[in-house]
């Protein structure tokens, strides 16, 4: 496989987990969109290894990391009036 091709592998794997984790999430509803391509440019260049459940695994770190940065709680977060 060429480097070409590993790169185009790993970005369709995270376009997926956007996709199928993030983006339907209720969390990313009340992130700001400056705050959302924030996330979207760090998993970027994320460093990815391992079986695709461990690269999941490590997305979804990711994902609570930058919540808990953005001062994400998980009962009344962000409420919309």
């Amino acid at each position: 496989m060429t480097k070409y091709e590993r790169q185009e592998n790993r970005n369709a794997f995270i376009e997926k987990f956007l996709k199928q984790n993030v983006y339907p999430s209720w969390t990313w509803e009340r992130l700001t969109l400056r705050e959302q391509w924030a996330f979207e440019d760090l998993i970027a260049d994320f460093p990815l290894a391992g079986s695709d459940n461990k690269k999941w695994d490590i997305l979804n770190h990711a994902y609570m990391a930058f919540l808990k940065g953005a001062g994400c709680t998980s009962f009344g977060w962000r409420e919309s009036a």
